[in-house]
């Protein structure tokens, strides 16, 4: 997990989908993580990917005709490397309104996608549509 995540208690945090890979090389994940999650309850409930699988999906919206269209801010964000994954985001993750990443999955589900890529497509699916269902603002935290 990572250094935020692991400063919550276990009791405090349901992981929905842990999809973090090691790096093949020293075994950690070195290169950061991404959490997006929400508050059921007074508890987290959240997704955790590492930054390269992550990257890769939003990557495919950032590139040829897709970079064009009018991207969702979300996705605008991370491509110019500003707002919710700046180095002055907040601490526990930066709200993203469910609008926001309702269109980003609408895009997504445009695009092929591995098999990888599918997995970490469905859990935002779930813990976005899990948020809304419970009027819950959605945090991405990017490590």
């Amino acid at each position: 997990m990572t250094s935020e995540s692991s400063r919550i208690p276990p009791s405090d945090l349901v992981m929905v989908a842990d999809l973090v890979l090691p790096c093949s090389h020293c075994g950690i994940p070195c290169t950061g993580t991404v959490m997006v999650w929400f508050l059921r309850e007074e508890i987290r409930h959240a997704i955790e990917v590492d930054r390269p699988t992550f990257d890769i999906l939003l990557g495919k919206l950032c590139v040829g005709e897709r970079a064009s269209d009018e991207l969702p801010r979300f996705v605008t964000d991370w491509c110019a490397s500003t707002g919710w994954m700046d180095i002055d985001a907040a601490e526990v993750g930066t709200p993203v309104p469910h609008i926001e990443m309702t269109a980003t999955l609408t895009r997504l589900a445009q695009v092929e996608l591995d098999e990888r890529e599918r997995q970490l497509f469905d859990a935002l699916r779930r813990v976005t549509r899990e948020g809304l269902a419970t009027d819950s603002p959605l945090f991405v935290y990017y490590d």
